[in-house]
């Protein structure tokens, strides 16, 4: 009777294992992308985000991206989904081979939500003090506008100083525009669907040199002043270069 008892105990706390093991936040059979170890970068690509699962998946190097908040996936340009983003929420990659002394790219899909009328995009911080309002070293791209247009702007730092990049407006139409903001050690340039915008030069380099994040989807932690929090708009198939990209790539990288 006992050895029954015990087996039946045994039985229980082992159904009760598996399912808890079950309920953990764990990848699901097929979750994650296929192409993930076998993708093969184009030239000087660090970072490639399709946003094919709730992970945000690097698929060249296979990490997930550390999650903020709550966003979540969303109708995609490319592929079976987007990333969609939420108040209070981001995601973001360690900086480390994103970027090289010849210069940096971000190029993604971008459908633009108006509400809240402001928001950062993506933001490298400029140091582990996200209190110090220091523009002098990291990059703010965000957003500003209204329900008709929003104006994509640049924020850079150089070292001693800050660059600013006006960008150009996109409408509020519901369409996606192909966002390309390109870094070179004089010159930064945004493009929107391979056409360029603007350019903005300086006398002295880009300045990373103490940033480690890449966030996406917010200015937060470190760029929450004058309420560039977190974007509600959808963003797709994010690049990162180590290079600054021609306007022939990322021409090619639309198709």
């Amino acid at each position: 009777m006992k050895k029954n008892i015990l087996k039946f105990i045994t039985s229980i706390a082992l159904i009760s294992a598996i399912t808890s093991c079950q309920d953990m936040d764990r990848p699901e059979l097929g979750e994650y992308p296929l192409d993930t170890g076998n993708y093969t970068p184009k030239d000087g690509e660090k970072l490639y985000a399709s946003f094919e699962n709730k992970y945000y998946l690097n698929n060249i190097s296979g990490a997930p991206a550390l999650k903020a908040g709550s966003p979540s996936l969303g109708i995609p340009k490319m592929g079976n989904y987007s990333y969609s983003g939420a108040s209070n929420s981001y995601i973001s990659y360690a900086m480390k081979d994103l970027y090289s002394a010849a210069g940096m790219s971000l190029a993604f899909w971008y459908k633009v939500n108006a509400s809240p009328d402001r928001a950062g995009i993506i933001t490298i911080n400029d140091n582990e003090n996200n209190a110090d309002e220091n523009r002098n070293q990291g990059l703010r791209i965000f957003r500003e506008g209204n329900t008709s247009k929003q104006r994509i702007k640049l924020n850079l730092g150089i070292g001693s100083a800050e660059s600013w990049n006006d960008g150009g407006e996109i409408n509020v139409d519901g369409n996606w525009v192909y966002v390309t903001v390109t870094i070179s050690p004089t010159m930064s340039k945004i493009y929107f669907n391979g056409v360029l915008q603007n350019t903005a030069s300086y006398t002295s380099a880009f300045d990373f040199s103490t940033s480690s994040t890449l966030v996406v989807g917010s200015g937060a932690p470190s760029f929450t002043y004058w309420s560039h929090n977190s974007d509600l708009s959808l963003i797709d198939d994010l690049r990162v270069f180590n290079k600054e990209l021609s306007q022939a790539e990322i021409q090619n990288l639309m198709q």
